[in-house]
């Protein structure tokens, strides 16, 4: 029980460390914070390697605060990220996302970081 309860506080300290510098941390991956609400999830199988490995994504229609909506796609191998914003849209919770250019992807924006909002 006191392993539990000393794990469970560590866990709580560095979740809350890294609540408090979502913005800090956005800035240094060149990326923006925006406040809002996940209105949709999909999730998504697929695959890779000629149909040998099955993978699961999510998709999401994200609604900020500010006003309009934006798509953004959820890696196979990005676990947390689906996590929350699977516990963010069934709460309706809100949420801040971190999003940045990237060429590589279609619409060239991408879902960097994704946590539960205090706003």
């Amino acid at each position: 029980m006191k392993k539990l309860l000393i794990i469970s506080l560590l866990s709580f300290s560095s979740f809350s460390h890294a609540g408090t510098n979502f913005d800090g941390y956005c800035k240094k991956l060149n990326g923006s914070v925006k406040n809002g609400k996940i209105s949709s999830l999909t999730v998504v199988t697929n695959s890779y390697n000629n149909g040998e490995k099955p993978v699961l994504a999510a998709n999401i229609k994200f609604v900020p605060k500010t006003g309009g909506s934006y798509h953004y796609g959820i890696m196979y191998n990005a676990t947390t990220l689906y996590d929350i914003a699977k516990v963010s849209f069934l709460t309706q919770a809100d949420i801040a996302v971190c999003v940045g250019v990237e060429n590589a992807f279609p619409g060239n924006d991408a879902l960097y970081m994704i946590g539960l909002s205090k706003h």
